[in-house]
């Protein structure tokens, strides 16, 4: 089991909240690497811009293997 946890640092009021469950992810034994990667992502906000900006990140983390442009880029 992989776990992927992200938030931008100007999605103010839900920063802390992901912050707390990356802390009870590392609890449970799940240390930063291979299994999970918490990411407070710079300058980013909450909207499917931002989001879509990082999608290849967190599916490649998750699946193992580059994700095809064409998903992504919707050609």
């Amino acid at each position: 089991l992989r776990i992927y946890l992200d938030v931008g640092e100007k999605e103010d009021e839900i920063v802390p909240m992901n912050r707390d469950m990356a802390d009870l992810v590392r609890k449970a034994g799940y240390a930063d690497g291979e299994r999970f990667r918490f990411q407070l992502v710079p300058g980013a906000g909450h909207s499917e811009q931002a989001w879509a900006s990082r999608l290849a990140e967190p599916l490649e983390f998750l699946f193992g293997e580059r994700v095809g442009q064409g998903i992504i880029d919707g050609q």
